[in-house]
């Protein structure tokens, strides 16, 4: 085709186990309005995103995309976009991207995202709280496997991602403020296994493994950042950094936390007012907390 494969416009519409191929025109699935049904939907090789859904309470279930120019796109209030898989994106857009203002009762779950050649594997950006993010799998991302810059609120659990990220981008990027990361393991990132940045998070029991630098890295403006029971191995730099810079990381707390085997040290703590309490840091990084970071980048 053209333009899209398939385009529908109002509330209620249902797209249910269609093929689109070849929509070189443009995208493959687009629904705009309120409460629409995407399920099943194969959608392959188009120039433009797989499916796209604009409108709230939008349910997009069980889809398949391959050798799209982004996979699913889904903007409005309370969506739900599980048990999809997205394969083969390519330019700039992520496998999944997910936006809304009212979040509460959505989740984006059970998707799987593979070889995502520039993009993230998730994009996630909920100004409302209660998002959850869970049990997803992202693998193969030239960007963050999960990107939630600018979202409040998120409970993200239980997701695992590998071989994502670059230099200066992580597995997970945790671009938020009051939300809970729990229970996600990230393994050979390309930089940090998370980055966290915002303010009140609580990020607890999760593990990064071969990671190209940090395992955890709390971010120069963060404030009131709670690790707990987390556990960094065989990072390329440091297993946890609390960083510093023009403004450092605040009120950081690292309770119980485990690190072994990181290439520097395993902490590197240059926050102010970080609160240690019966981790486990075989080694630390000697810094001085002087508004100069001190951690290697």
């Amino acid at each position: 085709t053209t333009g899209d494969g398939i385009q529908m416009n109002g509330t209620g519409a249902v797209v249910e186990r269609v093929e689109v191929e070849n929509a070189t025109g443009a995208n493959g699935v687009v629904v705009n309005g309120d409460n629409a049904w995407v399920v099943r939907a194969d959608v392959r090789n188009t120039i433009a995103r797989g499916i796209v859904v604009n409108g709230n309470n939008a349910f997009v279930v069980g889809n398949r995309t391959d050798q799209t120019n982004g996979g699913i796109q889904v903007t409005g209030n309370a969506p739900i976009v599980d048990k999809n898989r997205v394969t083969s994106t390519a330019g700039t857009q992520p496998g999944v991207q997910v936006t809304c203002t009212t979040c509460a009762n959505g989740s984006v779950a059970k998707n799987r995202v593979e070889n995502v050649q520039v993009g993230s594997g998730y994009r996630i950006a909920a100004s409302g709280a209660g998002l959850a993010v869970d049990r997803n799998r992202a693998n193969d991302t030239d960007g963050p496997g999960l990107d939630t810059t600018g979202s409040t609120g998120l409970v993200v659990a239980r997701n695992r991602v590998d071989d994502a990220g670059t230099t200066t981008e992580p597995c997970v990027q945790l671009v938020a403020d009051a939300s809970t990361v729990s229970r996600n393991k990230v393994r050979r990132c390309a930089g940090q296994g998370f980055f966290l940045d915002g303010t009140g998070n609580t990020v607890e029991r999760n593990t990064a493994q071969d990671a190209g630098s940090d395992g955890f890295e709390v971010g120069p403006t963060s404030a009131n950042t709670i690790l707990s029971r987390n556990s960094a191995r065989s990072n390329g730099t440091y297993g946890f950094e609390v960083a510093d810079g023009a403004t450092p990381a605040t009120n950081t707390t690292l309770d119980r936390n485990k690190a072994s085997k990181n290439i520097l040290f395993d902490l590197c703590d240059e926050g102010i007012a970080t609160a240690l309490s019966s981790n486990n840091f075989p080694t630390a990084a000697p810094v001085v907390q002087d508004g100069t970071r001190d951690c290697v980048q």
